[in-house]
């Protein structure tokens, strides 16, 4: 590793040297072209070791050529203070984007690809014990039931593994001032013991879920502890693949692995991309981890980690300095010599934000808690952190400055278009040699190491979003550095009618603002022709801000949604019993921790018998089992192409239902991981992705007008929660045929 940033520092030092050499513009136009060709040639080579490092050196020089030529000479004279002020303000947002993007080719030049650790608990006699730990504040009880069940179907030896629900909404304190959070209590109560899992809580809500947590290592004595978010049910292997890391390293604190969500967030809803376009998350569990990795800095997400119990007594418990427990915890415990490991092998499956305020809300949230460790703990002058890890945790915390660079691109332009005000001198040779090439380079370059968990400008799309937003946050963090608190994000929310979120009116008034901006370059065209080179840049510009800002906006357009819980697309073979007299073959088609849906062949029962009739779901008996059921409540029947689909509810499952449920739905991690590596295969490269984009800003701009429009009418449109969908099954021959109660008959 010192040798890697030795390496690093002196590649840079002699790249900044050449990149200060002054060239003319036709000249650099020639060395930015070759060069730019050369990535493009690259980018077909394995995108690891010396190619890699290759493309990002040469990616790496023509940005620094940029800086240094934006630097020397395009800044406006100070004597034009209102030129200079607006002129500086986004010079200093583009130095800001450029050690970001220096940082993080730093952060990824090298990701981690660890060889799978993967144990037998039948042949491991000296297994260490497990205290699993799930923190809930206000979670719905099905959801619960289904993490509980899950994380007791984990392959591990039952003597040796402890589950515990931590119930934050039922303190003594609260349970004193409302009867709901007493029978909330009462109810999670009595489901912990049909699980047979042990229910703690607290006095009272002191310190969010780091005290939550904290309270809780009071009562447990297992070596390893592991943390589940209240949404996130394990695969049965999440301890296979996890547990055997510690015993290799015994200065091992952490094991952290991705967090995999099977219901779109309200951009992926909003667009409907969610089954063929990675999700944002990906990007940073996908890519960003493993590089963090590769310099010993991953860190605890808060959820999916088993972590040393003796790692977090040297430091006194998870840390709740700030609103980011998780990662101030890993800061700490690196700091004290600790390591830590990422599994890039999705093992949980949980719930993203259903609605636009919520995911804002948690955004803010962590970019409140990630300015709050780099004010409060700031990793460059945190003692025992090798360089690495400094510049990693810098990374991680300076990426939530985006929302403030994010607006000074696209609304200081508008200073021109609208004003006049010349805040970037160029000519546009300049321009095109310089400024033209450094945004397709940066754009290749992201291409080149996200293209699989990160379409091109979705970075963009994401982050202008929340900016407004999250500048909120980073301005509150700096006048009260500890005032934040932790908020629980919402999940299972529902919306009853089509609305505008609370959360729309910033971006309405920028999308004006841009708007405007196009209508004073079409002005500006006309009446000043000597200035239409430099008009051209700044409204072409103005239009890419203005297509982020439609989609923006569509997103803040919430539809009618009245499921609570996301179905997941499955494939599983069924016993359907209808009835005392029928046993019919059945596959459940699509499931959630509340209803399910199963096609029956068409003819082996009729509509009024799958409506009238009790209906009880089996699942296919093995061996000497029990099978076990479920039972049904029917709310439709649908003729399909290859029988009657059935919409059922689950009826007033108990606790042991839920391990049926679970098998369904959350049994095996190879299900995820398909889900995801189907996704990731429809990656659309730069040209294609770009027109895309182009593309869904059109079809945001038709949505808007119709979603205005349905405003005003009495007539509300419904819409179905998007489905999980796996790759489609090739078939072969009908269903039905390869039923294992087919084969038996």
């Amino acid at each position: 590793m010192k040798l890697a940033l030795i390496l690093w520092t002196l590649l840079l030092g002699l790249m900044f040297v050449l990149a200060a050499q002054p060239l003319a513009a036709d000249a650099q136009i020639v060395l930015s072209a070759t060069l730019f060709f050369a990535l493009v040639v690259l980018a077909r080579f394995p995108r690891k070791g010396f190619f890699r490092v290759l493309f990002i050196g040469i990616a790496s020089f023509i940005v620094l050529r940029y800086i240094v030529w934006r630097t020397s000479g395009t800044i406006p004279p100070i004597q034009d203070l209102l030129s200079f002020i607006p002129g500086v303000l986004l010079y200093g947002a583009e130095v800001y984007a450029i050690c970001m993007f220096f940082i993080s080719m730093f952060v990824v030049i090298d990701p981690m690809r660890r060889p799978r650790l993967a144990l037998s608990v039948e042949d491991q006699a000296e297994l260490p014990t497990v205290d699993v730990l799930v923190p809930t504040y206000d979670e719905p009880a099905h959801i619960l039931a289904a993490t509980l069940s899950a994380a007791k179907r984990m392959h591990y030896p039952q003597d040796k593994i402890n589950i515990y629900l931590l119930d934050d909404g039922g303190t003594d304190e609260k349970r004193l001032a409302s009867q709901e959070a007493v029978q909330r209590a009462q109810l999670l109560q009595e489901l912990c013991r049909g699980l047979k899992v042990t229910y703690l809580t607290r006095p009272a809500n002191e310190n969010a879920k780091a005290g939550n947590l904290n309270a809780a290592l009071e009562h447990i004595h297992g070596e390893l502890v592991v943390v589940f978010d209240a949404d996130h049910a394990p695969t049965e292997d999440f301890l296979q693949e996890t547990v055997g890391y510690f015993a290799k390293n015994p200065k091992q604190f952490l094991v952290q692995t991705p967090h995999f969500f099977i219901n779109p967030d309200p951009l992926e809803r909003s667009l409907n991309t969610f089954d063929r376009m990675p999700s944002e998350n990906e990007m940073f569990y996908g890519v960003v981890q493993r590089g963090l990795d590769r310099w010993g800095a991953s860190f605890f997400c808060g959820s999916a980690a088993v972590l040393r119990r003796s790692a977090l007594e040297q430091v006194g418990g998870f840390s709740g300095r700030t609103i980011v427990e998780d990662c101030e915890t890993a800061l700490d415990l690196h700091s004290k010599g600790w390591d830590s490991v990422y599994v890039d092998r999705p093992m949980v499956a949980g719930l993203q934000p259903e609605t636009f305020g919520s995911f804002i809300r948690q955004r803010s949230r962590w970019c409140q808690g990630m300015i709050q460790i780099f004010l409060l703990k700031n990793p460059l002058f945190k003692r025992g952190l090798n360089i690495g890890q400094r510049i990693s945790y810098v990374s991680s915390n300076l990426f939530w400055f985006f929302g403030i660079a994010r607006l000074s691109f696209f609304m200081l332009p508008l200073l021109y278009l609208l004003f006049g005000l010349a805040i970037y001198i160029a000519t546009p040779a300049e321009f095109v040699a310089y400024t033209s090439f450094y945004i397709a380079t940066t754009l290749l370059t992201s291409t080149y190491l996200f293209g699989q968990t990160r379409w091109p400008l979705l970075s963009e799309l994401y982050e202008f979003v929340q900016s407004v937003f999250t500048t909120k946050a980073i301005i509150s963090v700096f006048l009260r550095p500890t005032a934040p608190t932790f908020k629980v994000t919402a999940k299972g929310e529902t919306l009853s009618q089509n609305r505008w979120s609370e959360h729309a009116k910033p971006l309405v008034v920028i999308t004006l603002l841009l708007t405007a901006g196009l209508v004073a370059a079409g002005v500006r065209w006309w009446m000043t022709p000597e200035a239409r080179d430099i008009l051209a840049v700044v409204a072409g510009w103005n239009l890419f801000a203005w297509l982020l800002a439609v989609q923006g906006l569509r997103i803040a357009c919430e539809r009618k949604q009245m499921r609570r819980v996301p179905r997941v697309q499955i494939e599983e073979p069924v016993v359907l019993l209808v009835g005392e007299a029928k046993r019919l073959p059945a596959y459940v088609v699509d499931a959630s921790t509340t209803g399910v849906k199963v096609v029956v062949p068409r003819g082996a029962a009729s509509r009024e018998e799958l409506q009238k009739e009790p209906l009880v779901l089996e699942s296919i008996e093995s061996g000497e089992e029990k099978p076990m059921r479920l039972h049904l409540t029917t709310r439709n029947v649908r003729s399909e192409a290859d029988g009657l689909a059935v919409g059922a509810e689950f009826n007033n499952p108990s606790p042991e239902d839920y391990r049926m449920i679970v098998e369904l739905i959350f049994v095996s991690s190879n299900r995820w991981l398909t889900f995801l590596q189907g996704r990731r295969s429809q990656s659309p490269g730069v040209i294609k992705g770009i027109l895309l984009f182009l593309w869904s800003s059109l079809l945001s701009v038709v949505f808007i007008i119709r979603f205005v429009l349905r405003l005003r009418s009495e007539a509300r449109m419904g819409t179905n929660e998007p489905m999980l969908s796996l790759p489609k099954r090739e078939e072969a021959e009908p269903r039905f045929a390869n039923h294992p109660l087919a084969s038996t008959k």
